[in-house]
């Protein structure tokens, strides 16, 4: 027998960590996403704008 290490993670953890690495596995789209979430509000449309 090993002593090996578990690791245990609430299924939001783990979905949470396979979409990161989703995303971390598409090219330049990580980049795009930390650019748009530095932008300012003024490049966002608000909610009430939208045509649902």
């Amino acid at each position: 027998m090993t002593n090996e290490n578990a690791v245990v993670l609430s299924e939001e953890d783990y979905n949470n960590l396979m979409e990161t690495l989703y995303i971390s596995s598409i090219p330049k789209l990580k980049d795009e996403l930390v650019e748009r979430k530095n932008s300012s509000d003024e490049n966002f449309v608000s909610e009430n704008e939208l045509d649902w």
